[in-house]
């Protein structure tokens, strides 16, 4: 297809969001984005497999092992030499410095600035998100000018 968008995802760990976009763009359902690369902020997480199942190409830049600048430098330096021009952050849990001209766009339910830290992976984002919005729905807010209701972001 002419056009595409070259797409990069970036997550963190075991790749259930990862995956759902994998499966969608290799079934044709995502016409539209030529899917280059999956970026893991981790070594040896699911996200990982389930990419080279879907014959996905793959990479490891860790913020552990790099620190923030480094991590970012790195990122920032992969996504322009893929020629990447939007980043699904799919169940990313760190921070990700914008770069100029590409698109990003958190499918994650949550941002690592509200939900980030210590014991903030897996379900337990999730459950601070319902908690979030349940307690929206108690105090009669329709808009939440926090953004519990996540746009799409980098933070």
């Amino acid at each position: 297809m002419k056009n595409q968008v070259k797409t990069a995802l970036i997550a963190s760990g075991s790749g259930t969001d990862a995956n759902a976009v994998m499966t969608a763009y290799n079934n044709g359902e995502i016409p539209n984005i030529d899917l280059r690369l999956l970026i893991s902020t981790k070594t040896e997480v699911g996200c990982l497999k389930k990419a080279k199942k879907c014959g996905i190409q793959t990479l490891t830049i860790s913020r552990k092992e790099l620190g923030a600048y480094g991590f970012n430098h790195e990122i920032t330096h992969s996504l322009i030499n893929e020629g990447i021009q939007m980043v699904f952050l799919v169940g990313c849990i760190v921070k990700i410095t914008p770069v100029a001209g590409i698109v990003f766009y958190n499918i994650h339910p949550a941002n690592t600035e509200t939900c980030g830290g210590n014991g903030m992976y897996g379900l337990e984002v999730h459950k601070k998100v319902l908690a979030d919005i349940a307690d929206l729905i108690r105090r009669g807010k329709k808009n939440n000018t926090r953004s519990v209701l996540y746009r799409a972001d980098c933070s």
